[in-house]
């Protein structure tokens, strides 16, 4: 069964204990007690000690707000990180510049 519903992106928090600090939420409509209902759409930012982002993979299944799952004290979500990978180094050419075209008067048959 569903816990309380969450109202409020400080109720949130990553599996180190670290809370949210912000949220983007299509819902304009629903209201609780703190602040607007949270919903599977909802993207939720985490920064300390990583800037860090969440979406939920696991909201509640009876309960909807306009038409979109609630999520509650027992949804489920995905942390990931932004920063992808350090680029590769930039591949400076040497040498002189060699041009392969093919020969348009050689036909095979």
């Amino acid at each position: 069964m569903a816990g309380p519903t969450i109202d409020n992106f400080a109720q949130v928090a990553d599996p180190t204990g670290v809370p949210a600090t912000a949220s983007l939420s299509p819902n304009t409509r629903v209201f609780g007690q703190l602040g607007r209902v949270g919903t599977a759409v909802d993207f939720v930012v985490l920064v300390p000690p990583a800037f860090v982002f969440a979406n939920w993979v696991a909201p509640n299944t009876r309960t909807f707000a306009a038409g979109v799952p609630m999520v509650s004290q027992s949804s489920q979500g995905i942390v990931y990180s932004p920063n992808p990978s350090p680029p590769p180094p930039p591949v400076v050419p040497t040498g002189m510049p060699l041009v392969i075209a093919a020969n348009p008067r050689l036909v095979t048959t």
